[in-house]
């Protein structure tokens, strides 16, 4: 395990390709979103949050701050790297620079911004939680910068997540370039002691910030695109050099889409079961100006589809879907699922869901999913009518057996899984299979057991809404009452989507049971129940809204 982790941090410079797509663009094109800034990366010298650098510990912890700072900022300098930014190290391993240095050291590099990386401690060790800081007070983009990470961090590392705040240290208030200091957590607590001792958890700390940056650099273009002058500012002038540029913005238009219609409301009493209705597609939402929706009368389905439709991906493993950890549901301590993972033995085969491209096939984690090592990204073509590509994506595979720029055929195999959680006890590590509908990006991800063909023949599968009497999604309502095929083992109910997590253009769904054999089902809630009836090679949707 030692010599593998090892062998992941040192080849941590790999070009990686960003898969960035929107309306306008080719769904293929690479782009780097960071290129034209200059970073400079801040490993915290130790008890700098508490404003006494260089002094021992104030806790018992036997976690070093300083080692713990430098690990993720190297993660963090080789993912900026790979996103087009160029990045340095504030000082080198077993050097202590003051602030002053450090700041002289950003000025010649001529940066646009400072990234310093923290962790606190308390001597009460049950305190921990994760925070952002900037200064003066309002000013920008150093707060809406600070705010990014802070949220992103505490999403990705389920920390308890206390935003950002002012902080008149050195580094901020002396600082003539933009400027951010975060606290990851706090070594004196152990439980996140005995998380900071491993690698992969520092790389998830520096997946966590490069997301915020990425964040902010997205919401910056969007204010750019409006005319509104929001970009990282330069450096401060350094004689005999030229002024910084303000960085590029990037030359995609968003697209609105048309909504589906309304929602039929419903109320929670038992209802006659919803029709099953042919496994069909409707054609996707072209842009246009929303119109007000008109209520559709209780107990209508949702919109219904107007070509026939089988779905268009095998299963990668030929295994069950994990019933315990499913798409969109949330399990502390970690974040919402993005993908499914599969019942299966260590070494099993992964095959290729449909024919397509290799775009990616990387033992380290592509910009586009930064969650994954040992990554492979499909992308297929024509699928399924009006949608050019679909994209796959295998993460945290065992073993790669594809490069980039191979064509691969359904079926063919692209590489093994490792041991299943099932055995680890350790839920990261599955491997994990997500599709993304459309474009590369976060937005697009969808409910692969959407587009999976069913294991067994005389099954379906239920896609439905339960939402809000104001219409919104239902967040982590259990759903009981349906008896899945006897492979799928440890079923006991589905979850609504957690808050945030996307649904799919198509249904607008926030809840899917797949693999569901044919016959009548009451599904039962803490706030009602409904009645749906399965057959064979359909769908049934549901629309449930209370009163």
């Amino acid at each position: 395990m030692k010599k593998r982790i090892g062998l992941v941090c040192l080849s941590f410079g790999a070009v990686l390709a960003v898969l960035i797509c929107s309306a306008g663009i080719c769904a293929d094109m690479f782009i780097q979103p960071l290129r034209g800034w200059r970073i400079m990366v801040d490993p915290g010298l130790g008890n700098e949050l508490s404003q006494v650098p260089f002094v021992s510990k104030i806790s018992k912890s036997e976690v070093s701050e300083p080692e713990t700072n430098m690990r993720v900022a190297l993660f963090l300098i080789e993912f900026l790297k790979n996103a087009g930014a160029e990045a340095i190290l504030s000082y080198e391993k077993g050097q202590q620079l003051s602030v002053e240095e450090r700041l002289k050291k950003a000025e010649d590099f001529k940066a646009n911004w400072i990234i310093s990386i923290h962790h606190d401690e308390d001597k009460d060790s049950q305190i921990n939680y994760v925070k952002a800081f900037y200064h003066p007070a309002g000013k920008e983009p150093n707060v809406s910068m600070a705010r990014s990470i802070a949220v992103h961090l505490a999403e990705e590392t389920g920390q308890p997540g206390r935003g950002a705040d002012v902080f008149a240290y050195q580094l901020l208030t002396r600082s003539t370039i933009p400027a951010v200091m975060i606290n990851c957590g706090f070594i004196s607590n152990p439980e996140s002691a005995k998380k900071l001792k491993t690698l992969d958890f520092n790389r998830t700390e520096a997946v966590a910030i490069l997301k915020g940056i990425l964040k902010f650099e997205e919401d910056s273009r969007k204010a750019a695109s409006s005319s509104i002058p929001f970009v990282p500012a330069p450096s401060a002038a350094v004689p005999g050099s030229a002024p910084v540029a303000a960085l590029p913005p990037l030359n995609i238009q968003p697209t609105a889409a048309a909504p589906l219609p309304a929602l039929p409301p419903s109320g929670i009493q038992p209802a006659p079961a919803a029709p099953a209705v042919p496994l069909i597609l409707p054609p996707m939402p072209q842009p246009k100006t929303p119109e007000p929706a008109t209520p559709a009368p209780t107990e209508a389905p949702m919109a219904l589809p107007s070509e026939n439709f089988e779905p268009p991906l095998i299963n990668p493993t030929g295994g069950p879907v994990d019933q315990t950890w499913l798409y969109a549901e949330s399990l502390k301590p970690y974040s919402p699922r993005r993908g499914v993972s599969f019942a299966v033995d260590a070494g099993c085969e992964v095959k290729a869901s449909a024919d397509g491209e290799v775009v990616e096939a990387s033992d380290t984690p592509p910009i586009a999913v930064p969650e994954y090592t040992n990554c492979v990204i499909i992308k297929h073509f024509g699928l399924v009518s009006q949608i050019p590509t679909i994209f796959t994506v295998y993460g945290r595979l065992s073993t790669i057996k594809v490069k980039k720029g191979d064509k691969v055929k359904q079926g063919d195999v692209i590489g093994t899984t490792g041991p299943h959680f099932s055995k680890t006890k350790v839920r990261d590590k599955d491997f994990e299979f997500q599709v993304r509908w459309g474009n590369i990006n976060d937005k697009c991800i969808v409910n692969p057991e959407l587009f999976i063909k069913p294991l067994g023949k005389n099954t379906g599968i239920i896609i439905g809404q339960f939402l809000q009497n104001t219409g919104d999604p239902y967040p982590d309502m259990k759903i009981f009452g349906v008896i899945k095929l006897d492979v799928c083992k440890e079923y006991y109910y589905t979850l609504t989507y957690a808050r945030g997590l996307p649904s799919s253009e198509i249904f607008k769904e926030n809840f899917v049971i797949g693999d569901v054999p044919a016959g009548d089902y009451t599904l039962t809630t803490q706030l009602g129940t409904r009645s749906a009836r399965v057959e064979p090679g359909k769908i049934t949707l549901l629309s449930w809204k209370l009163e």
